[in-house]
């Protein structure tokens, strides 16, 4: 596991000459990060609208 931060922490925080790449990193973490998010809370509402139309039927 060290390892892995260690390589994605190298990866995100590069040189100032790199500021585009870290710029396109920080945008597209952020985008995945929205975007499991937001399935996670529309799987959760669709599971109890699920539960609610069953028990009154």
């Amino acid at each position: 596991m060290q390892l892995s931060l260690f390589i994605a922490k190298r990866y995100l925080v590069s040189k100032k000459s790199h500021n585009l790449i870290n710029i396109i990193s920080l945008i597209t973490v952020v985008g995945l990060t929205i975007g499991t998010a937001a399935l996670i809370i529309v799987l959760s509402v669709f599971n109890g609208f699920e539960s609610v139309i069953k028990s009154m039927y």
